[in-house]
Formats: structure tokens, C-alpha cells, sequence
């Protein structure tokens, strides 16, 4: 296995897996400077570890999902996903791609009390096991956290596309 198969970076280098247009790394990167000098409370920075957590391996990702989990995924079922619907996608993806690189950048956490919004740039770099093609995809992602007997969970997400990423 590669050295860096399964690391999770909150900062750093990312491996891209093919060239990438300058304006749009040049906007990604103004969108989010601030964040680099962003100063987490410890609330927020709780939630920093819980989303980098959360991306360990897939029975820890699954288990980041509240039973009450709803969100609209890809569109392509029509209605909104549930925690099944997630066990069910998400198992196939993870059986099927090898995480070479993951970097989530928190843009902003805002907490009020048992529930939280984070608002991360994920950029992705993965291997199809059958097909060996790598692509690294990038996300401006939501997550709507809820906490319960002292954890978080994914209550709802969504994620789109950045361009060029």
C-alpha cells in the first residue's frame, strides 16, 4: 500500500492528479485565505477533529451519520437519502476507490449549542481499484452536525462541485 494511502490532511500539499487552471486554484485559494488564519474555540476545533475523524475508514464514516440522517446526495434518487441510503452508496464507493490524498480545509464553524454548520473545501485524490484511474475531485461541502450524549454526528450535507477541481 502506498505511503500516503489514507491520510487525511487538514493543511498541506495536495497531489493533484492532473494539471489544474490557475484562476481556478487562484479563487479556490482566495476563497480560503481567511481560513488559514482562522483561530478555532475549542467547540469549533472539536468539530475540525470530528470531520477529519469522521474520514478514517469507511465503518468510522458510517458511523459519523445520525440514525435521523437526511440529505439530497446526487439528485439521482429523487428524493432524499437516508442513513440506509448512505450505508448502501457509501460502502460501493469506499469498496470500490483507494483514498490516496484527502485534504479538508474548514472555511467556517458556527455552533449554537447542540447543533453546528461547517463549511469545508474538500479536495479528494482517489484510485479506481478495477480500473487503477486516479481523479481528484474538489467540494465546497456543508455539514449540519447535531450532538448527542457528547458526540457529533451528520444530521444532513450536501457538496458541489468547485470548478476546476
Amino acid at each position: 500500500m502506498n505511503a500516503d494511502a489514507g491520510r487525511v490532511a487538514l493543511e498541506g500539499t495536495v497531489r493533484r492528479a492532473g494539471p489544474t487552471p490557475v484562476v481556478a486554484v487562484t479563487v479556490l485559494l482566495a476563497l480560503a485565505a481567511p481560513a488559514s488564519a482562522q483561530q478555532w474555540t475549542p467547540e469549533q476545533q472539536e468539530l475540525v477533529e470530528f470531520t477529519q475523524g469522521c474520514q478514517a475508514s469507511k465503518q468510522t464514516w458510517l458511523d459519523c451519520f445520525h440514525p435521523d440522517y437526511e440529505a439530497w446526495g446526487d439528485m439521482s434518487f429523487g428524493v432524499p437519502m437516508q442513513k440506509a441510503d448512505v450505508e448502501a452508496v457509501g460502502s460501493y464507493w469506499w469498496d470500490v476507490n483507494e483514498r490516496l490524498v484527502l485534504h479538508i480545509k474548514p472555511v467556517s464553524i458556527t455552533v449554537r449549542g447542540d447543533f453546528a454548520v461547517v463549511l469545508s473545501i474538500y479536495t479528494d485524490t482517489m484510485r479506481n481499484r478495477e480500473t487503477g484511474e486516479v481523479v481528484t475531485t474538489t467540494f465546497a461541502w456543508t455539514d449540519i452536525c447535531v450532538r448527542e450524549n457528547g458526540r457529533w454526528y451528520w444530521i444532513a450535507d450536501h457538496g458541489s462541485p468547485v470548478a476546476g477541481g
